[in-house]
């Protein structure tokens, strides 16, 4: 899983959800993205009938309110791949000293760390 495509837009034809990527690449999860990238595509379509707005703007807030969102996923992803390598009684031994609340922000796509 490695997240949205390059370009959701093309012409006068939109991708959302699932043949977007909208795919959370640390958990899998697509329905709430779907829907979120649904909302947004409505409005931008609405925009463009009404006002002649061009479609790309659908692209632009899509990145505004996912585009982080995404980007801590990819993270936790690339960070995850990584630690499920290690021999498991290191993992343990790593998790057990974890807060519950370190755990919930990596579930969640949020910085685990000042660096990422």
């Amino acid at each position: 899983m490695s997240g949205t495509i390059s370009s959701f837009v093309k012409d006068n034809h939109l991708l959302v959800g699932d043949a977007a990527g909208m795919v959370l690449p640390s958990n899998g999860a697509g329905i709430t993205i779907a829907m979120i990238g649904g909302r947004i595509a409505a409005q931008a379509i609405a925009s463009h009938l009404q006002n002649g707005t061009p479609l790309a703007d659908y692209e632009a807030e899509w990145q505004r309110q996912m585009g982080a969102v995404m980007t801590n996923s990819k993270r936790a992803f690339r960070l995850g791949s990584i630690i499920f390598r290690l021999p498991d009684r290191l993992i343990d031994l790593a998790f057990n000293r974890l807060t519950k609340s370190f755990l919930w922000r990596g579930v969640t796509c949020r910085r685990m760390f000042w660096l990422f």
